[in-house]
């Protein structure tokens, strides 16, 4: 017998080489299916079946199968991936077995994918002078589609568009149709909202070290099983928050033809991973549940495996931007926010509790967010003799209030202040002069208090920071020290008035928060 495996990888790269949603749904059906549909369809092709007690993984872009050591499919099904979806960097390995798999056989299986990724075969053939060129991406056209010629890639990416979509196979609404999907990014966006989408990448906490406790308490003998179910259990885990997310928060909006659409759009779901883009007022709220269900699903089905960790935590970044901005880059921008997040939980707890960090972005491109914010959005000023380093946003927004400023009471603030007549374009100026006085934005802010009715959302806003200060505005803050490497922790005042403001054009009337239902 053979241990047989193959893992897909540079997977966003892939998936966001177009900025055409349907291509980018193409794509991210292809990965789904890859282990779960095409390569048992792809077996029975080749007069071989695989029973469901051979079949040890078929997460989302990877699969790992016991064979017989006759079997074609080892030779095979990587021509097959060459032909079927070009441009897909995947990675092949088997390992001989004699009797029972265990955990040195699939351990064996890891290192040789590993070292597999360095053996990489372009499909992309080169263009004969005579062939016409994809003018998306300078390949040779092989079909001509909705007005455009296209590349090997890019029809079977469009071809993959039409099978059976992420949405469907976890059935996250009733009576849902096939023209009920968006597969235009303008469908995700509204007049109301700016013609602005949001990108949610959430990624789990610790599941690296979850993994090395589980192999090394795992019996030799069942180990096979043991570790078939559990996989299955961290996919089950992240499937099932996301579908109570996606319940509880996403229902179904009007398009400008009268058409009945979903309000977001599945990306990627594997693993502990989650990319997915939505309507821009849908993704606090759907953040917000998914951990929250994340958390009691994980507490709940983690049980049985006796491990150290009771629970498992997520972090999370979101990216408002324009239907017209990049996707490869806001999805970028969206994992720098949810690696921000996370070095704020672990400072803030050994358990990384769960947090997310949030962005608007207008036309920026950046490599690095650290970098980003110590250009942009970053300064020293002094006060009272002192000076003190100041950083427009919040940070991180905690789902437990404990570790720091909690999301709930984010949320809660910006609906508020949505509603409220105070100034806010009063409130912009005061953190306009902030970056160069801070006495001139500490009179501008006392002054806007004095001339408001209700003061009660001053101190809405003061709260966020949780500290106790001498005055209101300098309540405005929020201290915190941040460390780096060879470097003493610095402290940063945090000013989460300036996320508040940034997402004031995103928030859901309260006559519009409730959902559309489809009829039966």
């Amino acid at each position: 017998m053979v241990l047989y495996g193959f893992q897909t990888y540079s997977i966003q790269k892939y998936i966001f080489a177009s900025n055409k949603l349907r291509e980018i749904v193409g794509a991210s059906a292809q990965i789904d299916s890859l282990a779960k549909k095409h390569f048992p369809e792809f077996a029975k092709q080749c007069g071989e079946s695989i029973s469901k007690d051979n079949i040890l993984r078929e997460a989302g872009g990877s699969g790992f199968f016991l064979l017989d050591d006759s079997s074609v499919l080892p030779a095979l099904w990587p021509l097959y991936v060459e032909l079927a979806f070009p441009g897909l960097n995947i990675s092949y390995a088997t390992v001989s077995v004699e009797n029972n798999i265990t955990k040195e056989h699939i351990k064996n299986l890891y290192e040789k994918l590993e070292e597999n990724r360095n053996f990489y075969f372009s499909a992309k053939e080169p263009a004969s002078p005579l062939a016409r060129i994809s003018p998306s991406s300078g390949l040779p056209a092989v079909a001509y589609k909705k007005d455009s010629f296209l590349d090997r890639e890019a029809e079977s990416k469009l071809e993959s568009s039409k099978s059976q979509e992420i949405e469907f196979r976890l059935q996250v609404q009733k009576s849902l149709k096939k023209e009920n999907l968006p597969f235009d990014v303008g469908m995700l966006t509204s007049d109301k909202f700016k013609n602005f989408i949001a990108v949610i990448h959430i990624d789990g906490n610790h599941l690296g070290a979850l993994n090395l406790e589980f192999y090394k308490k795992a019996s030799e003998e069942e180990y096979a099983q043991q570790y078939k179910e559990f996989t299955s259990t961290i996919a089950t885990i992240t499937e099932a928050a996301y579908k109570k997310a996606w319940q509880e928060t996403i229902g179904f909006k009007k398009t400008k033809d009268g058409k009945l659409v979903l309000e977001a759009r599945t990306i990627i779901l594997g693993g502990d991973d989650l990319t997915i883009l939505t309507s821009p007022e849908k993704a606090l709220p759907f953040t917000k549940t998914f951990l929250e269900e994340f958390e009691r699903q994980s507490k709940e089905k983690l049980q049985k495996f006796k491990l150290s960790r009771t629970h498992l935590t997520a972090c999370a970044g979101i990216v408002f931007m324009k239907k017209n901005y990049p996707f490869f880059r806001a999805v970028h921008i969206a994992e720098e926010l949810c690696s921000a997040a996370k070095k704020e939980s672990k400072s803030a707890d050994k358990g990384a509790p769960s947090s997310v960090y949030v962005m608007k972005v207008i036309g920026e491109s950046l490599d690095s967010f650290a970098e980003y914010v110590k250009r942009k959005r970053e300064w020293g000023l002094l006060v009272h003799n002192q000076k003190k380093v100041f950083r427009l946003g919040a940070g991180a927004l905690f789902l437990n209030q404990q570790y720091g400023l909690s999301l709930e009471q984010f949320m809660q603030t910006l609906q508020e202040l949505k509603h409220s007549s105070v100034s806010k374009g009063g409130l912009k100026d005061v953190l306009a002069r902030l970056q160069t006085s801070y006495s001139d934005a500490e009179a501008r802010y006392n002054r806007l208090k004095q001339v408001t009715e209700e003061k009660n959302i001053f101190k809405k806003i003061e709260s966020l920071a949780s500290q106790q200060q001498k005055d209101s505005f300098s309540a405005l803050f929020r201290l915190q020290k941040e460390s780096t490497k060879g470097e003493e922790g610095k402290e940063i005042h945090f000013i989460p008035l300036y996320d508040l403001l940034s997402l004031l054009d995103f928030v859901e009337e309260k006559a519009d928060q409730e959902k559309k239902e489809i009829a039966s």
